[in-house]
C-alpha cells in the first residue's frame, strides 16, 4: 500500500500546474457555459408546452412534451460527455506521467478531444448511461456532497433514518454497489488507453481484477480512508490558522463574529474545490493500480523525477486567476441580500412529529411549548362533511382502521385511538377537528392549515374560513395546498387571508402566481437563486421537510423565511449554533476564556 501511494503521489505531482489549469478551465465552462445554457434551455422547453413554471401537478405534461424528449435527451448527452471529457482527459495526463511523456497543455487538450468523440460510438454510447446515473452513487464525493448534505430528496432518506430496521439494510445497498463495482474498475482506463470498446473495456477489466477483489478492494478503501482523512486534516488546519490570526489581528468585540464568517468562507470554498481534487486523486489511484497489474514495468522510478514544465511562474499566475475567477463564480456571498423576513420561523410540521403522534392536540402543545412560531396541519373531509386533522387518505396508519377518511362518519372516528401507535404514553390521544384545533392555538401559535387535493375544493375551503372567521383568527392561519385551485378558492372567498403554495418541485416564473403569498418548496429545489426570485416579488419561502441538522444549517445559511420541521427543538438550536464540529470547537478553545 505504501509504495503504490508513493507511485500515485509522484504521478499527481508529475506536472500538476497542467493538471490544475485543466480542472480550473472545465469548472469554469460549466458555471459561465454548461449550467447557463441547462437554464436557457429548460425555460425554452416550458415556452414549448406553454409552461410559466414547473410543479408536480404538470411535470407529466412537461416530459411528455416532444420538445422536452428532444431537447432533454440532447442535454443530457452534452452533460455526460462534458464529465466523460473530463475523466478522460485527466487519465491521458496520469498515462504520460506513468511514462514520462512531457505533454502540453494544449497537447493534452488535442489528443483528449480527438479520441473523448468515441464515446459517440454505437458500441460506447451506454457509458453516458453510466456516467450520468451509475458513476455518482458509486463514489465517495457522491455520499459525502449529496446523501450527507441533504441535496437528495430528505423526505426519501427521513423513510430510512427513522426506521432502525432500515439501517443495516441501506449500508448493506451502499457496500454492495461499491463491490459490484470493484471489478470494473480498470473499464475507463482500458478504453481509454488500449481504445477498446466500452464492453471489451468491461470484460478486460473484469479479467485484471478477477482473483484480485479482495486485495484490490483493501486498497480502494484504504485510499478512500487517507482521502477523507487528508481533506480534514486541511480543513482542520485552516480553521486552526483563521482562529489563531482572528485572534491577534481582530478587536476582542468582533472576533468571535469574524471568525464565524472567515472559517464558513473557508469551509465553502474547500466544499467546492474537493470534489474536483477526489476525482484527479481517484483517477491517479486508479491508473496506478492499472499500471501494477497490467504494465508493471511502465512505472516511473520515484528517484528518477523530473520536471518538464516550462516557464513554471507563468502556469502559477494562469492558476492564481483562474481560481480568483472560480472563487467569485461559485462564492455565495453579496449575491442575494433581499431578506424580507427578521428572523427564520419554526413550523412544527404536522404541529410536531418526533416526539408526540403527528397532527393530535398533544401535538400542538408540544409545538407551542417548543417555541415554534408556526404549525403545520393537515386536514380531511370525513363523509358527514366533518373537518378532522389527519395527513392520509387512510386511517389505517395511526389508528389501525382500514379504512378512507372520506368513507366514515366523524361519529366512527370518534371512537378511534390516534396514540397508542406512536407510545403507549400517547394511548386514547383522539383525532381532533379543525374546531378544535383553532382553539387550542388561538393566541397560542400560527396555524398553517394544509388542504389535501379535493374534487371539489371550494366546498372545504368554504368551511375552513367560515371555521377561521367563526374564532377571529384570519391573521393567526395561512391556508396551504399543492393544488393551486384550492388557493384560488381561498383568495375568492376571503382575499385577507395568506396563502401558501406548497410543491416539491420549483422553476420558472412562480412570482406570478396572483393568488399566492409564500411558498413552501421541499428542501432538495431551495437554492440562493429561488429564494431571490421569491423575495424579489415581495414574497416569502419556507422549506419543507428538514429534519437533518446539516440540512438546517443549509437553509439557515441561505435565509430562508421559515423552516418546516418534524423537529422544532433540533432546529431551535440550530438557529442559534453552528453545526460545525471543529468550527464549535475551536472556536471554544480560542474565544471563550477571552468571552467570560
Amino acid at each position: 500500500m505504501l509504495h503504490t501511494l508513493k507511485q500515485t503521489l509522484h504521478y499527481l505531482k508529475w506536472d500538476w500546474p497542467t493538471l490544475i489549469i485543466f480542472e480550473l478551465l472545465h469548472k469554469l465552462i460549466a458555471l459561465t457555459i454548461l449550467i447557463p445554457h441547462f437554464f436557457s434551455t429548460l425555460t425554452s422547453m416550458m415556452q414549448e408546452s406553454d409552461l410559466t413554471y414547473l410543479s408536480p401537478s404538470v411535470i407529466k405534461q412537461f416530459i411528455l412534451s416532444p420538445s422536452t424528449l428532444v431537447l432533454g435527451l440532447f442535454t443530457i448527452i452534452c452533460f455526460g460527455y462534458y464529465f466523460y471529457f473530463e475523466l478522460h482527459t485527466i487519465f491521458i495526463y496520469f498515462k504520460c506521467a506513468i511514462k514520462k511523456q512531457p505533454l502540453t497543455f494544449f497537447q493534452l487538450i488535442k489528443q483528449s478531444l480527438k479520441e473523448s468523440i468515441r464515446i459517440f460510438l454505437p458500441q460506447n454510447f451506454l457509458i453516458l448511461v453510466l456516467l450520468i446515473f451509475f458513476i455518482p452513487v458509486t463514489t465517495f464525493i457522491f455520499k459525502i456532497n449529496v446523501l450527507d448534505s441533504g441535496s437528495v430528496t430528505e423526505f426519501l432518506f427521513d423513510f430510512i433514518y427513522q426506521r432502525p430496521p432500515f439501517h443495516p439494510l441501506y449500508f448493506a445497498f451502499i457496500a454492495m454497489i461499491q463491490l459490484l463495482f470493484i471489478p470494473f474498475l480498470f473499464t475507463l482506463p482500458v478504453m481509454i488507453y488500449q481504445k477498446m470498446s466500452f464492453l471489451q473495456a468491461m470484460r478486460q477489466s473484469f479479467y485484471l481484477t478477477k482473483g484480485r477483489v479482495t486485495s484490490v478492494t483493501p486498497l480502494m478503501l484504504n485510499w478512500s480512508l487517507i482521502t477523507a482523512l487528508t481533506l480534514m486534516l486541511i480543513y482542520t488546519m485552516g480553521i486552526l490558522i483563521i482562529a489563531f490570526l482572528t485572534k491577534l489581528i481582530i478587536p476582542s468585540q468582533e472576533v468571535i463574529l469574524s471568525f464565524f464568517d472567515t472559517s464558513f468562507t473557508l469551509k465553502n470554498m474547500l466544499s467546492s474545490i474537493a470534489p474536483t481534487f477526489i476525482i484527479m486523486i481517484n483517477c491517479a489511484f486508479i491508473s496506478t493500480l492499472y499500471a501494477q497489474i497490467n504494465h508493471p514495468s511502465s512505472l516511473t522510478s520515484l528517484s528518477s523525477s523530473t520536471s518538464h514544465i516550462r516557464h513554471l511562474w507563468i502556469q502559477y499566475v494562469i492558476i492564481f486567476i483562474l481560481a480568483l475567477l472560480m472563487g467569485e463564480l461559485i462564492s455565495p456571498n453579496n449575491l442575494y441580500t433581499n431578506h424580507l423576513s427578521d428572523e427564520i420561523q419554526i413550523i412544527a410540521h404536522r404541529a410536531s412529529a418526533v416526539y408526540v403522534p403527528e397532527n393530535t392536540l398533544s401535538a400542538l402543545d408540544y409545538a407551542i411549548e417548543s417555541g415554534a412560531q408556526m404549525a403545520e396541519i393537515d386536514i380531511q373531509q370525513t363523509l358527514d362533511k366533518e373537518i378532522i386533522l389527519m395527513h392520509d387518505l387512510s386511517l389505517k396508519r395511526t389508528t389501525g382502521y382500514d379504512r378512507k377518511v372520506s368513507e366514515s362518519t366523524y361519529h366512527e372516528i370518534q371512537s378511534l385511538e390516534a396514540g397508542s401507535w406512536f407510545s403507549d404514553v400517547f394511548n386514547g390521544e383522539i383525532i381532533p377537528t379543525l374546531e378544535q384545533a383553532l382553539q387550542k392555538s388561538k393566541d397560542q401559535i400560527t396555524l398553517m392549515i394544509e388542504i389535501k387535493s379535493q374534487p371539489h375544493p371550494v366546498d372545504i375551503v368554504r368551511q375552513v374560513i367560515e371555521l377561521i372567521e367563526r374564532y377571529d383568527m384570519e391573521k393567526q392561519c395561512l391556508i396551504g395546498a399543492m393544488d393551486y385551485r384550492v388557493l384560488q378558492a381561498v383568495k375568492m372567498i376571503n382575499p385577507k387571508i395568506q396563502t401558501v403554495y406548497i410543491t416539491a418541485l420549483a422553476y420558472g416564473d412562480y412570482q406570478d402566481l396572483e393568488d399566492v403569498d409564500y411558498y413552501s418548496i421541499e428542501a432538495s429545489f431551495i437554492s440562493l437563486a429561488l429564494i431571490d426570485q421569491i423575495h424579489r416579488s415581495g414574497k416569502q419561502i419556507y422549506t419543507w421537510t428538514v429534519n437533518k441538522a446539516s440540512t438546517m444549517q443549509s437553509m439557515i445559511s441561505m435565509q430562508v423565511d421559515g423552516i418546516v420541521t418534524d423537529d422544532p427543538i433540533l432546529l431551535k438550536n440550530q438557529l442559534t449554533q453552528t453545526n460545525d464540529k471543529y468550527i464549535s470547537f475551536i472556536a471554544n478553545l480560542f474565544f471563550n476564556a477571552s468571552e467570560e
